[in-house]
């Protein structure tokens, strides 16, 4: 369950992003989110541990094998996962933007963070988006209680702030946002933006949890570890 003020989300057009982050299984791809072979089966990697993290310290994530309805995707990473609104009681997978545990070419560099942990064996996640816009902004979020914190602080962009400018903007142009203007949901009376925002991935996945795991994969790529 996302537990935020309601600033945190965008209030006016939430339902516009019913889909975005998410290629329908069997659709072709149009948008630079859509990664190619984004209509196959995700490789067999995908379904072998990888590394998240809880309360700030590293954990074995292990996807579970199951028939999946859409796929989240990050760049060159792609994760299988059910499509499905939030739901409260369900415990939050954040991928957070930008990020030090999963680096490529710097534009989809991003952080898995888990919310907590509320039973033993295979569990369900809501799939967030904790995406950065103050440029000012350089910790490195491990922890779903620095996310929060975040999302409630605030920046004000000076005159020259140009959408490029902002940390997670590759993500936000994925999901539709193209221009400071489109960010005008998030604005506080004063002007002020959240120095981070959290969206909905409108999806779901499943799996275990543990401290140990066998292979460091992640969305189908081997990564490296994660703070190094």
């Amino acid at each position: 369950m996302l537990r935020a003020t309601p600033t945190m989300l965008l209030p006016q057009t939430i339902s516009r992003w019913t889909v975005f982050g998410l290629v329908l299984a069997g659709v072709t791809g149009g948008t630079a989110a859509a990664i190619s072979g984004d209509t196959q089966k995700p490789p067999a990697t995908a379904t072998r541990s990888t590394r998240v993290f809880f309360d700030g310290k590293v954990v074995w994530f292990t996807p579970a094998m199951m028939s999946h309805s859409a796929y989240v995707v990050l760049g060159p990473w792609q994760l299988a996962a059910t499509r499905a609104k939030p739901r409260d009681g369900r415990p939050n997978l954040y991928i957070v933007s930008p990020g030090t545990q999963f680096q490529g070419d710097g534009a989809y560099d991003h952080n898995l963070v888990i919310s907590h942990l509320d039973s033993p064996g295979e569990i369900e996640f809501d799939v967030y988006y904790a995406l950065v816009l103050d440029p000012l902004f350089k910790a490195d979020i491990r922890d779903e209680r620095d996310l929060i914190v975040a999302a409630q602080q605030t920046f004000t962009p000076g005159d020259l702030f140009e959408f490029g400018d902002i940390p997670s903007a590759a993500l936000l142009r994925d999901q539709r946002f193209e221009n400071i203007s489109d960010l005008d949901g998030f604005r506080r009376a004063d002007g002020s933006l959240p120095k981070l925002i959290v969206l909905p991935a409108r999806a779901t996945v499943r799996g275990t949890v543990d401290e140990q795991g066998e292979q460091l994969s992640h969305f189908g790529r081997t990564c490296a570890t994660p703070g190094g």
